[in-house]
């Protein structure tokens, strides 16, 4: 039985607003398009993080869709960028890599002898028309995550999963799988700048948690300041609406700095110490419900090979921003 996108809205995870105005894949809703920045618009496109779950009794599963065109990365594989990952009872299957820019079409050969839960994780860095799904005979609905709202990530390039291997190797998406926890990926290549209206946003999700992991897209010269006036306007709007929620204040890791640049690691320390000062004034107002994390003791200038490129992280690096951030959004939430 074939599936359309429409037929799939209660089988899509990872995606807020999807069905509630259409029923593309935006990781942002289509009518915030004309207040958002031209970069974070597009990149809205990207289905970072996105799985479609249920199950299934099938020899196969077909996935019919058309790959729009995607940018070229030098240090990202196609199939980071811009392939499926076929998860079968939460355990990795295969990674399908769809032709750049074209129409495609795969049968995914599973064992149909039984039922079992399929996921598979959409592209990372691409913008794509999912077609329909099909399956032998029905498609029923996964189990519920055991917890019960989803986890924000709100960030840069890393968070959105560059440089991994495979989509399934982002570190939100592990953190996803660890917890059996639904995630929203909020990652924006270059431009996790914290914007009012991308705070705004953010802010609007109901969620169990927010990991707020940005800062390394506002080091450029012209932006010195821009994350000091930011930050605790950000975090101010997301307590304000979730006075009950957590919040993990994750502080930027090592970036290599461009080599003209004399001052790039000065700015970088800024904002480091801007999200501690942030982070221990909520501390001293007796706020329980916030953690903090130096990010140069996930990535420090030491760690260069757990990155693709002295700055973004290679599949090491994001089993490294697991294994520190996984404890502490375990103590946050309450779940061992």
């Amino acid at each position: 039985m074939d599936y359309s996108i429409k037929d799939l809205k209660s089988y899509i995870h990872g995606l807020y607003w999807f069905g509630k105005e259409d029923f593309e894949l935006n990781r942002f809703p289509s009518s915030a398009f004309p207040r958002l920045s031209k970069d974070v618009a597009f990149l809205s496109t990207n289905p970072a993080g996105v799985r479609i779950r249920f199950r299934a009794k099938t020899s196969g599963i077909g996935v019919e869709l058309e790959m729009r065109p995607t940018q070229k990365y030098d240090h990202f594989s196609r199939a980071g960028q811009c392939g499926l990952d076929l998860y079968i009872d939460n355990k990795y299957h295969h990674t399908y890599v769809p032709p750049r820019d074209e129409y495609f079409l795969s049968w995914m050969e599973v064992d149909g002898s039984r039922e079992h839960e399929y996921m598979i994780y959409l592209p990372t860095y691409a913008s794509l028309h999912l077609i329909s799904v099909g399956v032998d005979n029905t498609i029923l609905a996964a189990k519920p995550y055991a917890i019960k709202k989803p986890i924000v990530f709100y960030g840069s390039s890393i968070t959105q999963g560059a440089y991994a291997s495979r989509p399934g190797l982002a570190y939100p998406s592990i953190i996803e799988r660890a917890l059996d926890a639904d995630i929203i990926n909020l990652g924006f290549s270059g431009n996790g700048k914290g914007e009012p209206e991308v705070a705004d946003l953010v802010s609007r999700i109901d969620a169990s948690c927010f990991v707020m992991d940005w800062g390394g897209n506002l080091t450029s010269p012209p932006e010195a300041g821009l994350f000091e006036q930011r930050y605790r306007p950000f975090l101010k709007m997301v307590k304000e609406r979730h006075p009950d929620t957590p919040i993990l204040c994750n502080s930027l890791q090592w970036i290599d700095p461009p080599q003209a640049d004399s001052h790039f690691q000065t700015r970088c320390e800024k904002i480091r110490s801007e999200t501690r000062a942030v982070y221990e004034e909520e501390i001293k107002k007796g706020n329980q419900r916030i953690a903090f994390i130096d990010g140069k003791k996930i990535i420090g200038p030491d760690d260069k090979d757990c990155t693709a490129d002295g700055t973004h992280a290679n599949d090491l690096g994001f089993h490294r921003y697991v294994e520190v951030i996984l404890p502490v959004l375990k103590s946050l939430l309450g779940v061992s």
